[in-house]
């Protein structure tokens, strides 16, 4: 009896244990120590979000340890206190809550910069590599605009083009250029009450959207991830 109780306890204990691992290791803060990311355009700046996440209620990141070694290249924008709580349930079923922050970049030129902040007392340190803009848009066709002509031209030197809207409900179709893959394809209304988007994790060389209503206004957005560096270059089609 003895010694199946002691075994009983030694096993409870372990058990404990682990739990006890699974869900420190879970509440660690989480943060990205190096970002890659492209300019939004030849002659144009940028932004840039470094998410925070893992901390308790009411901690988070201080507004006054974000520090970037080369504000030449970055520079801490501000800081967005979210304070949305988030729940997550681990494959040993434990439910855990944490919170988010959002530090805002602004990125000036091709360069790299160490941004670095504190978590309570902890301190991190997000390594950013910006490079400098290029086209990935191989083709881009919006149904009613340009004639569904391909629109990729308009941005040889910016991520961003402001165009017409069209008449028709329809599909945007892309196509990356050699060396990029699609990430996110998206369609926000001018009004900002409706919202379309296809997201692909693995990233894509083609991807279509269908939209059911007409594409009168507002953005089309697409980003993409370069195959070697890793990079992210976002663009956007706004409509008048």
């Amino acid at each position: 009896m003895k010694r199946f109780t002691k075994l009983f306890f030694t096993t409870l204990m372990a058990t404990f244990f682990v739990a006890l691992c699974t869900t420190q290791a879970f509440a660690a803060i989480d943060y990205p120590t190096s970002r890659i990311v492209y300019l939004s355009g030849a002659n144009s700046t940028g932004n840039l979000a470094i998410s925070v996440s893992g901390f308790a209620k009411g901690k988070g990141v201080v507004k006054s340890s974000v520090k970037s070694s080369n504000t030449s290249v970055v520079t801490a924008h501000t800081l967005s206190k979210n304070s949305s709580e988030d729940t997550k349930i681990t494959k040993d079923g434990y439910n855990n809550k944490y919170y988010y922050d959002y530090i805002q970049l602004r990125i000036k030129k091709p360069g790299t910069a160490k941004v670095s902040y504190k978590v309570g007392s902890k301190s991190c340190s997000t390594t950013v590599k910006v490079l400098k803009y290029t086209n990935p848009i191989k083709t881009l066709t919006i149904t009613g605009i340009n004639g569904g002509k391909n629109l990729a031209s308009k941005f040889n030197t910016s991520g961003y083009f402001n165009g017409k809207g069209g008449k028709k409900a329809g599909k945007i179709t892309v196509a990356a250029k050699s060396g990029w893959k699609i990430r996110s394809i998206s369609y926000q209304d001018s009004k900002f009450a409706k919202y379309w988007s296809h997201s692909i994790s693995r990233g894509a060389s083609k991807a279509t959207l269908s939209i059911p209503v007409k594409i009168t206004g507002g953005h089309v957005s697409v980003d993409f991830v370069n195959t070697k560096t890793g990079g992210m270059l976002y663009t956007s089609y706004n409509m008048n």
